[in-house]
């Protein structure tokens, strides 16, 4: 069971909201085209693009710990799809469940999973972390979106709150943010890609035995 089983509960509004997003996320993946492959890297490299980790907000609320959210609107939602979606401001577990549900989407219908366990960093820290497991043609491959935000080396300072200009920030202000140039260290992977800093019960996901390598890199 998920650390964060039972999300706030939608509004019928905040459903509106939640499902006029997915849409548009949905046909820019059909507009985009291609196999079932490149259309969940289409969704990797859209929500890199349009949702932000929200670090700053989390650090000042003393929530590095994914147990502790921020006490406000917007905090509440960092664990949910409509956090990522609308708000366009989500942790790992938000991230995972708008990527879990565009793919599953009846339009995309590519079979996804959330996969709970934790990210280990260089002092070997442990945060608990969720991202997901795809199902494409008889082999399984994780995409972690939430990681390849936050590792990627472009990752520039731009303000992660809403509706304030960087211009009327100071500079210890400006928390890092995500770039709009996606990564993709963390998408099609296999176990043992994950392995090298991820931890999980191996026993209850599929096996990924083999990375996707888009023909444009062969």
């Amino acid at each position: 069971m998920l650390y964060f089983n039972n999300p706030p509960a939608l509004t019928a509004d905040e459903q509106k909201k939640l499902q006029r997003a997915v849409d548009r996320y949905v046909e820019q993946v059909l507009k985009a085209g291609g196999s079932p492959f490149e259309r969940v890297r289409c969704v990797h490299r859209l929500v890199q693009q349009n949702v932000i980790f929200p670090r700053l907000s989390l650090s000042k609320a003393g929530a590095i710990n994914v147990a502790v959210l921020p006490k406000t609107e917007e905090g509440r939602h960092y664990v949910t799809a409509y956090g990522a979606l609308v708000n366009e401001r989500a942790n790992s577990y938000g991230i995972a469940r708008a990527v879990d549900t565009i793919l599953c989407d009846p339009r995309l219908n590519i079979a996804s999973q959330l996969v709970e366990g934790c990210v280990i960093d260089d002092e070997l820290n442990a945060t608990m972390h969720l991202w997901n497991i795809v199902s494409i043609r008889g082999g399984s491959y994780h995409v972690d979106t939430a990681m390849d935000i936050l590792c990627n080396p472009q990752a520039m300072r731009r303000t992660g709150e809403p509706g304030k200009p960087l211009s009327t920030l100071d500079n210890h202000d400006l928390p890092i943010i995500e770039i709009l140039v996606p990564a993709y260290n963390y998408c099609l992977v296999s176990d043992d890609i994950m392995q090298g800093d991820h931890f999980w019960s191996l026993n209850e996901t599929p096996r990924c035995l083999s990375n996707y390598i888009p023909a444009s890199k062969i």
